[in-house]
């Protein structure tokens, strides 16, 4: 029998994680430091059992040339690069790891993203790096009293919600496919023009589909609230780069922070004049970069893959349906 071979393609799995990997089993692990290519992965996949995946594209072209893979195990929350579809016909199955510490992390990053916007603390801080002491060029806004809205009340909206009840602000949602009956005490339901309207801070917890590509567009950016804040921790193409670029120019906005973007690292024209705007923080994609949320993610993917190899069901399986995900 041939030996199983698991490749580590996510270029950001601890060590600790791949530790549970038993003798008797090739691993291999992507060594570039960045995220591969639809060709580097048509080139390396075909003998391959398992994949330890991050969002490198997993296109048909990709699936159909691997002969023996049994599982992708996407590490993370969304799998919009993943052709859910194809995998399904082609019998490999698709988990993700939406374990509590990568949710926690991602709120709590949110919530980081938010205060710091208000607060105008990373401007400060290189202020003073700088030598300068301009206090009166950081004055901020409080917190307490804003009007917070939630656009996806998955995990990770729910626990955005949760973090920021604290905080004394008013909560409100938009999500057509969850039940209100399931949502806590203090979210308002609103439709999605009410809720752009009155919010004060918009924040993104939504998966991506087709849909959903460039959800916020200048049309839906415009009926935001002039001077509201704009917060995306979940998929960068849910947002037209260069509608929210004329947003923010047109005075529209009054910031946005981003940890995603349409691609990844953000090197087009246009996301380079967005991630350097003086309205704009970005971070690199490290939304679930903690230490407590990176091991549980990534030995619940390599669990997943070892479930398979084995026979076993896995946990967190992706499923095909019409309703889009919410992360």
């Amino acid at each position: 029998m041939k030996q199983p071979i698991i490749w580590v393609v996510d270029p950001d799995v601890v060590k600790p994680a791949l530790e549970l990997i038993p003798e008797g089993i090739q691993v291999r692990v992507n060594r570039t430091g960045r995220f591969l290519t639809e060709q580097e992965l048509v080139e390396g996949i075909w003998d391959v059992d398992g994949v330890i995946a991050g969002v490198e594209p997993y296109t048909l072209r990709v699936l159909a040339a691997a002969e023996r893979l049994k599982i992708i195990a996407r590490r993370g929350i969304g799998y919009s690069e993943i052709d859910l579809r194809a995998a399904t016909e082609l019998g490999i199955v698709v988990t993700t790891t939406p374990v509590p510490e990568e949710i926690t992390a991602v709120a709590e990053l949110t919530v980081g993203l938010i205060l710091s916007l208000l607060r105008k603390i990373p401007a400060a801080d290189q202020d003073v790096k700088n030598g300068a002491w301009r206090r009166s060029q950081f004055i901020g806004v409080n917190l307490h009293g804003r009007k917070v809205g939630i656009i996806g009340l998955g995990r990770i909206g729910r626990a955005v919600a949760t973090q920021l009840s604290g905080f004394g602000v008013k909560l409100s949602y938009y999500d057509p496919y969850v039940d209100p009956a399931s949502v806590a005490p203090g979210l308002e339901r609103l439709e999605l023009e009410p809720l752009l309207a009155t919010a004060d801070i918009v924040t993104l917890h939504c998966n991506l589909t087709e849909e959903a590509t460039s959800f916020l567009n200048y049309d839906r950016l415009k009926l935001m609230k002039r001077g509201a804040y704009l917060i995306n921790t979940a998929r960068g193409k849910l947002v037209n780069e260069l509608d929210l670029l004329r947003a923010l120019a047109e005075g529209l906005l009054a910031g946005a922070a981003l940890d995603v973007y349409p691609e990844i690292p953000p090197s087009s024209d246009t996301l380079r004049q967005l991630v350097t705007h003086q309205s704009v923080i970005s971070l690199p994609y490290i939304g679930a970069f903690t230490q407590e949320s990176l091991y549980a993610m990534d030995s619940t993917a390599v669990t997943n893959v070892l479930k398979v190899l084995r026979g076993e069901n896995p946990d967190y399986i992706v499923k095909v349906t019409s309703s889009p995900a919410r992360s």
